[in-house]
């Protein structure tokens, strides 16, 4: 696990067998599992770990999000996700990330927008500040992605 500059965090994975098709590729749902670890950690590294806010009736909650993998890793490669913070709103943050291989060559990108939310009662409520300074803004995207012209 790797924080870069405070706004872009690493993680890379060496794939498993049991993460793979037939054909010893990773599946899509693999690499969604993965950007889920990524995201997880990088709650972890600012100190709002998914179980520490669990405690506290709080959480993220994936709204929309977009992959594009130019290729999909196999069985025993070593892929590193790179996942930052492109823009927050008062309830919602957009989440990037990035997928490369051992060769530092992109197979994949991705975006997800995240409420923060009430376990409790909910519903989305405000982001923490100390979670916005913490990861602070990095306005570069993965992939050009309008998600405001997406009907909820």
């Amino acid at each position: 696990m790797e924080n870069t500059n405070g706004k872009r965090f690493s993680k890379k994975f060496r794939l498993r067998y049991f993460e793979m098709d037939k054909h010893g590729t990773a599946s899509p749902t693999t690499i969604l599992t993965l950007l889920e670890e990524t995201a997880a950690e990088h709650c972890l590294d600012i100190g709002h770990g998914l179980y520490d806010l669990e405690n506290k009736n709080r959480g993220w909650v994936l709204l929309s999000g977009a992959i594009d993998m130019m290729r999909y890793p196999k069985y025993q490669e070593t892929i590193t996700i790179q996942t930052w913070i492109s823009k927050y709103t008062l309830v919602k943050g957009y989440r990037e990330n990035i997928i490369s291989d051992e060769y530092d060559n992109i197979i994949g990108k991705a975006t997800g927008i995240w409420a923060f939310y009430d376990i409790e009662k909910r519903k989305p409520i405000p982001i923490f500040d100390d979670i916005k300074e913490k990861w602070s803004v990095n306005t570069e995207t993965a992939q050009e992605i309008n998600f405001e012209k997406i009907k909820w």
